[in-house]
């Protein structure tokens, strides 16, 4: 800033002005000169007349001079000035620069600028891209050579690591002929490869790294060889065991298949005559038909005793035997076997005991109770056992119809049967209808079947006027009704929520129409849109049952190797069936199994022994009785006495007390299930306290069912079953 008199010319003033500040600019860039020194610049000429600038300007690099004639990319140089290896300048012009003679000596001395590179960080990104190298190799490789990283950010898959070039230099370029941080930066910018760049080491890592990955491959290969060679042998094995279904030719069996619809008589045709022969069995999907048909037989003179999984009555006299399908024996089968619902040959989880009853039963005759999409394979199944057949056809007594009109909730007409698919559902609707005054029985799978036998009693009777339902009805109870409705046409498998399948849906209507006491059946459902899919469903024809289904056998789990999870899974891949049996026959679903079977370890297989695992695993177990069978498996392996099952509710008033009863039944069932298997009964003292906890609880479900609660209401805390008590 410049002050001057107001007497003085202004004019003057400025021009002394303009030239003191040349003066004072020409002396500044004369002192920058004289600092250069005297080597001239690359390329720079002068002739000695020319201003202090030019003459400083033509000794200097400016940063972008300095960067082209070093090559050094400008991260480097960065590096470089805060190492202070060159000296630098701020010139009046605001540029800095560096002196010629100390970037000629810098670029004269390699070795001088090579350690400037050195000390520059890269990435394992930037490593990754020169290398070729995987992360994890590239890291293992430097840290086998002493390298460490300098630094790093992030974790797993996003961790980035830094390492100094000038250790990873001498790791794999240890002779020269190395990238520059220029090329470096290249190769990053353009997603190139550092192939060109190479070294005699790291091409030799590479074909290293190469020959491994062939020799894993190769070992891969012949160990997927040897697998695929041993799974032929233990196939070819197994399909050696598998037992013959021809007969022996001397032995005379007939095979009567008798083929309707719901409510076509068939079943009671078929037990017509099996209570005219000597002794026999009935073979139930149930334990609930299979009680039926014990009452039934005993009415009629025929004695008979009762067998299922978690219950025996053995009446004096008799040589009949109402069972559930698992329970047969082949070794006693009598004169004659009647097979219900045997379509369910075909069933993913239960469908090999149908199998296992319909090509070893020994009796003379056989009685097949069939829906019409079970014939096919059935008949395919006894041409291959050699065993003549029959077959029957039975008709629908009482016509069934779809109704016209939907009918709401306020609209169900007495002796209906009203259909939801969940549990939850069931219960709602029961206390809706019970809100309007109707008189409702519930029955759903969750009950025990004597509580569902109770319930369709009471409905059977007359005694309630609506009785709401899940697919349980669709088999193994006596529930005459004039109408079925459909609340929903969604259900959940056990895997997934899906549609009902035309089959499902026509077992379940078939139950509308008494015979002797209906005109006809009615099938509706309680809004338009269920209404006309139940008429589609009702209209579309059931594709035949594809195949019968193969339970493994404890002589083929013993030829596998592993724990029993290992050993369940294997035998389903190999599914070991002869080929004049491919298309007839597959293995089962193994899921169930598998889920208990995790529970065991190789050390408790081996305790075990195979054929008491598998025992084990084929308990009825649901997802409320998981826990207690873990307890029981425990007992088992310590070969202590079972425990006892959780204590019984002293009352049963709102939902969630009765779930609760339901998980104490699910608890009992388990127990007596276990107690009636043989290599278990040692650890059981008495079942007769058990049944007489169950018969009281049973009771108390019923009555409580009976009153009108809430299903939402509850006065008890949620949780596993053994929290419950």
């Amino acid at each position: 800033m410049w002050f001057y008199l107001r007497t003085e010319s202004g004019e003057a003033v400025y021009d002394y002005a303009l030239a003191e500040a040349e003066r004072l600019h020409e002396a500044a860039w004369q002192a920058v000169a004289e600092w250069a020194g005297p080597e001239l610049r690359e390329g720079a000429r002068l002739t000695g007349q020319e201003p202090p600038k030019t003459q400083a300007l033509a000794r200097l690099y400016s940063r972008h001079q300095l960067e082209n004639a070093l090559a050094l990319p400008l991260r480097v140089l960065r590096l470089l000035l805060q190492q202070e290896k060159m000296e630098h300048r701020l010139c009046p012009d605001g540029v800095v620069r560096f002196r010629a003679q100390d970037v000629h000596q810098l670029r004269d001395n390699p070795a001088r600028l090579q350690d400037v590179e050195d000390e520059f960080e890269l990435t394992s990104h930037q490593l990754r891209l020169l290398t070729d190298l995987k992360l994890n190799y590239l890291r293992t490789h430097l840290h086998n050579a002493g390298v460490k990283p300098t630094g790093s950010r992030g974790q797993g898959h996003n961790e980035t690591l830094w390492y100094r070039w000038g250790d990873v230099r001498q790791v794999f370029w240890p002779d020269g002929d190395h990238p520059n941080i220029a090329d470096i930066e290249l190769i990053e910018e353009t997603g190139g490869s550092g192939r060109a760049w190479w070294s005699d080491q790291l091409t030799a890592l590479h074909d290293e790294i190469e020959d491994k990955k062939r020799k894993r491959r190769d070992a891969r290969d012949r160990r997927r060889q040897e697998m695929r060679e041993q799974r032929a042998q233990l196939r070819a094995q197994m399909i050696d065991n598998f037992p013959s279904w021809l007969r022996d030719p001397e032995f005379e069996q007939t095979a009567f298949i008798h083929v309707g619809p719901t409510n076509s008589g068939k079943t009671h045709d078929a037990l017509v005559e099996l209570s005219k022969t000597e002794s026999g069995w009935y073979l139930a999907p149930l334990r609930l038909l299979a009680r039926e048909v014990f009452e039934k037989l005993n009415r009629m003179g025929v004695y008979c005793s009762l067998l299922t999984g978690e219950e025996r009555i053995d009446v004096p006299g008799a040589t009949f035997t109402a069972a559930t399908v698992e329970m047969f024996n082949p070794l006693h089968s009598g004169d004659c076997v009647v097979v219900d619902e045997a379509h369910l040959v075909g069933d993913d989880q239960r469908g090999w005991a149908w199998t296992q009853a319909l090509v070893r039963a020994e009796a003379p005759q056989l009685r097949v109770i069939t829906a019409p999409h079970g014939l096919n394979l059935l008949t395919r199944i006894f041409e291959n056992t050699g065993v003549e057949t029959q077959v029957l056809h039975h008709q629908r007594m009482v016509p069934l119809e779809v109704a016209d009109r939907p009918w709401d909730l306020s609209h169900l007409p007495p002796r209906t049967i009203l259909v939801a698919f969940t549990r939850r559902d069931v219960l709602r609707l029961k206390y809706e209808l019970q809100q309007m005054g109707r008189s409702v029985a519930v029955v759903y799978g969750a009950l025990p079947p004597e509580v569902r036998l109770k319930q369709a009693e009471r409905f059977a009777r007359g005694e309630v006027e609506i009785c709401v339902a899940t697919d349980a009805v669709g088999m193994g109870l006596n529930l005459p009704a004039d109408n079925v409705v459909f609340s929903t046409l969604r259900k959940f498998d056990g895997k997934q929520r899906r549609r009902l399948e035309a089959s499902e849906l026509q077992q379940i209507a078939g139950r509308a129409g008494r015979f002797g006491m209906s005109e006809r059946g009615l099938v509706n459902g309680i809004n338009k849109g269920i209404l006309d899919e139940v008429r589609k469903l009702m209209n579309q024809p059931i594709p035949d049952v594809g195949a019968a289904r193969l339970a493994p056998r404890t002589d083929e789990i013993e030829l596998l190797e592993g724990d029993l999870v290992e050993r369940l899974i294997t035998w389903q891949k190999l599914n070991a069936i002869p080929d004049d049996l491919r298309g007839i026959v597959t293995s089962t679903e193994m899921d169930d199994r598998i889920e208990l079977a995790r529970f065991l370890s190789y050390e408790d297989l081996f305790k075990l022994g195979v054929d008491r695992a598998l025992t084990l695993v084929n308990a009825p177990v649901r997802s409320e009785s998981q826990e207690y069978w873990v307890e029981c498996a425990t007992a088992i392996l310590e070969d202590t006495e079972l425990p006892q099952p959780p204590p019984s509710l002293t009352r049963i008033s709102e939902g969630a007390s009765l779930k609760r009863a339901e998980a104490v039944i699910a608890c009992i069932d388990i127990y007596l299930w276990l107690a009636y298997r043989q290599p278990f009964q040692h650890l059981v003292q008495d079942v007769q306290p058990i049944m007489l906890q169950r018969e009281a609880l049973i009771r108390e479900m019923d009555l409580a069912l009976m009153k009108k609660f809430d299903p939402n209401a509850s006065r008890g805390r949620s949780g596993t079953w053994n929290e419950y008590f």
